[in-house]
């Protein structure tokens, strides 16, 4: 894509190769191509891509920059905007994480019920079960939500339920 006109597809590019940087955990990746995605898109005059902000503010907010925040938010916005819906539900996702740290669990919890209302409301049965069985879990725990965490478990271990992945069975 570098050889050919620059356009929304190369800062799409640019935001994945973030992404991998950050599933991997390495940290400059994440900085030098999500800041590649968002140049090139303040070049072109495109909004920027919600995964290069979603990922660089992840990054930022876990090494203690809570500045971090601002770019989750900005992600959700343009996700929202944009109609990606996925996009939108993983920056919830990621944003409750952070919060839970910074600023506690109750904030987080209402961040991650965004986020899962709208996993439901777009039928987005994937991430409904990510959050449910990852991110749900641990702040019910967090909170001291005993019952609710123990149904919630109880029902994501049922026999015959086939729609976890092997990351989410860990969780439970």
């Amino acid at each position: 894509l570098e050889g050919l006109t620059p356009g929304d597809e190369l800062v799409e590019a640019y935001a994945s190769r973030a992404s991998w940087g950050y599933v991997a955990d390495i940290h400059d990746e994440v900085f030098l191509w999500s800041d590649r995605s968002l140049a090139l898109s303040d070049e072109l005059g495109v909004p920027a891509s919600p995964t290069a902000l979603r990922v660089r503010g992840g990054v930022r907010s876990f090494t203690g920059d809570l500045g971090g925040i601002d770019e989750l938010e900005r992600s959700i916005e343009i996700a929202m905007r944009s109609g990606l819906m996925r996009e939108a539900v993983q920056g919830h996702n990621e944003l409750a994480n952070v919060l839970a740290v910074a600023r506690g669990p109750e904030e987080a919890w209402q961040e991650l019920s965004t986020g899962l209302a709208l996993a439901r409301r777009c039928g987005l049965h994937e991430m409904e079960v990510f959050i449910e069985s990852s991110g749900q879990l641990e702040l019910f725990y967090d909170l001291g939500r005993w019952d609710e965490l123990l149904a919630a478990s109880i029902a994501l271990v049922e026999p015959g339920r086939d729609d976890l992945d092997q990351q989410s069975r860990l969780f439970c």
